[in-house]
């Protein structure tokens, strides 16, 4: 039903065939909602298949914990058909999708989901987290920034007005729940950490503990660099949108401009002011392959070969930091970093064996390594094949 007449609906985006009103395809943020309505709804059996092989990609690529930051309840029942059938391969950490942006539930069936959250936890699964939407993207000038764009002067969407995003974690902090932001810009950024900073200013002193998460981080303002630490809240840098590409010339260039672009995703920035690292794939927005995104986090380069970019390697970090990303910040990110994580006496069996040493190869070959061996709670889920086998 789209055509040249149809209107972008609020904080979102149509996009049109050049130099006329026809659209050409492509719907972005909101203008998505009259698609979604139309497709239909998901029965468990097709979910649970689509799992399942889903799991068998990561532990191919050596993965045994994963944050789902899109849950609602048919989720929740995936997770438990799978452990139920002993097909469940990974820790879990679920955050319930708030309503407003890409909901699952509104209302009082979203409270009514929080609340029976625990009907389908375990020893594998949480659900004890709520995923908040601040802002938009860049491409579509719905990222929320500190400086306004240049091709429309605006400063992009925040999602929610300071005040009720304050609530809104308030409220969910007050439960006990761990917060995760999506935020791409650094207005996004500044308003979840101002919202988790008052939240935690007046709530229970004993949820002091709990670790929260704000993903991708495509720009932060440098005066926001050290409240990371300061509000026990995690970095999850999609690392492998950090090199300059295509897209970042021909979308990211002309609505930020150089100066910003050169400071995106400023990883190292983050860590050298003591805030946690963690990887966020994104997937499947972005890549499943934690390898790719150490790589790229780490040159600062195109992990998929020669670039014809000019790459910005001043927030580049050692490899040993990406590898605590991928491993023991994401267990303390879970909250498990007393069982995973790490190799040592007492924790779960929880292993990746690569055929290659990470340490003694070129940084621009770390994503050539293969995963030998997946180990998950001590049992063989992964295991590659040979041209012997």
């Amino acid at each position: 039903g789209f055509g040249p007449d149809t209107p972008d609906p609020p904080d979102g985006v149509i996009e049109r065939r050049e130099g006329s009103r026809e659209p050409n395809g492509t719907i972005r943020e909101t203008a998505r909602h009259a698609v979604d309505i139309l497709r239909p709804k998901r029965d468990l059996e097709t979910s649970v298949r689509a799992m399942y092989g889903a799991l068998q990609k990561m532990n191919g690529f050596g993965i045994t914990g994963v944050y789902d930051v899109w849950v609602g309840e048919h989720e929740m029942q995936v997770y438990q058909t799978l452990e139920e059938a002993g097909d469940l391969s990974v820790h879990v950490l679920g955050a319930i999708i708030d309503e407003g942006v890409f909901e699952k539930h509104a209302g009082g069936e979203l409270e009514r989901v929080i609340l029976e959250r625990d009907r389908y936890a375990s020893a594998l699964v949480s659900y004890d987290s709520i995923k908040i939407m601040v802002d938009g993207v860049f491409e579509g000038e719905t990222g929320a920034v500190l400086e306004p764009y240049i091709t429309t002067g605006d400063l992009g969407v925040l999602n929610h007005t300071p005040d009720e995003l304050r609530r809104r974690v308030t409220h969910y902090y007050d439960m006990g729940m761990q917060l995760h932001f999506h935020t791409m810009g650094d207005r996004a950024a500044r308003a979840a950490l101002d919202a988790l900073e008052y939240a935690r200013g007046r709530g229970d002193p004993a949820l002091l503990r709990k670790r929260h998460a704000l993903s991708h981080l495509g720009l932060i303002h440098p005066a926001d660099y050290g409240r990371f630490a300061e509000q026990n809240a995690a970095a999850a840098f999609t690392a492998i949108w950090a090199y300059p590409s295509a897209w970042t010339i021909k979308l990211e260039m002309p609505t930020l401009g150089k100066a910003r672009v050169d400071k995106l995703y400023p990883i190292r920035s983050v860590h050298e002011e003591n805030g946690v690292i963690v990887g966020s794939s994104d997937w499947n927005y972005g890549e499943l392959d934690p390898l790719l995104s150490i790589e790229t986090a780490v040159t600062r380069q195109n992990p998929f070969g020669a670039s014809e970019f000019e790459a910005k390697t001043h927030e580049a970090v050692d490899l040993a930091t990406m590898i605590a990303a991928y491993t023991i910040n994401g267990a303390w990110l879970m909250h498990r970093e007393h069982e995973t994580g790490s190799i040592e006496p007492g924790k779960r069996a929880d292993i990746v064996i690569l055929d290659t040493n990470l340490f003694e190869v070129e940084p621009e070959a770390i994503s050539k390594a293969s995963v030998d061996l997946t180990i998950f709670n001590g049992r063989v889920v992964y295991r590659r094949r040979t041209a012997n086998d």
